[in-house]
């Protein structure tokens, strides 16, 4: 008779407790990008630069929090295929263990936007980087991604949204495929 690991329920505990953090992200994420749509509106550009506090709070807010997203959903891989990595390849070679068994994880994977959030996202964090008016509106600096959508505050968070919900619709797959290697593998 097989008797089952006694680490496979905290492995299933972690990545499950990841998978909901990472879908409690987006949901802040959304929460960002409503208040920054009021603090926009309410706001007219001036020449100042870099905008208000509230914006770009509420900016960083939705990039950082879909990146974390990203980062979890990560890490859950992680837990749940025993790949013992480490911060610096988590993020590639955890979802690299995810396309693999989820294959059409690499079109949302593959685009462009992910990686200049990335990017973004250790500027926001670790250095700085330019916002500046552009008559109506305000901008973020390009950061050398291929990414060649609107800089435009507004519509780039929306779009970094759009990336995190994309994500979110495949956690329920993503859950699926670490349970069943949990299984296979204890």
């Amino acid at each position: 008779m097989h008797m089952p690991d006694q680490h496979m329920p905290d492995t299933i505990t972690k990545y499950k407790s990841c998978l909901n953090a990472a879908s409690r992200k987006i949901g802040i994420a959304e929460f960002h990008l409503e208040q920054l749509r009021i603090e926009l509106a309410a706001t007219p550009v001036q020449n100042e630069n870099p905008p208000p506090i509230p914006i770009q709070a509420y900016f960083e807010g939705v990039v950082s929090s879909v990146i974390s997203a990203i980062d979890q959903v990560a890490q859950a891989a992680n837990y749940g295929f025993s790949l013992r990595l480490n911060n610096g390849n988590l993020v590639e070679k955890g979802f690299a263990a995810l396309i693999a068994e989820i294959p059409q994880l690499q079109t949302w994977y593959g685009n462009s936007l992910g990686i200049d959030l990335r990017r973004l996202r250790r500027l926001i964090v670790h250095y700085s980087y330019e916002k500046k008016p552009l008559i109506i509106t305000w901008t973020v600096e390009s950061v050398g991604s291929k990414y060649t959508g609107s800089r435009d505050l507004e519509t780039y968070a929306d779009k970094a949204l759009k990336y995190g919900l994309e994500l979110t619709t495949n956690l329920s797959a993503i859950e699926q495929k670490l349970l069943e290697h949990c299984q296979r593998n204890n």
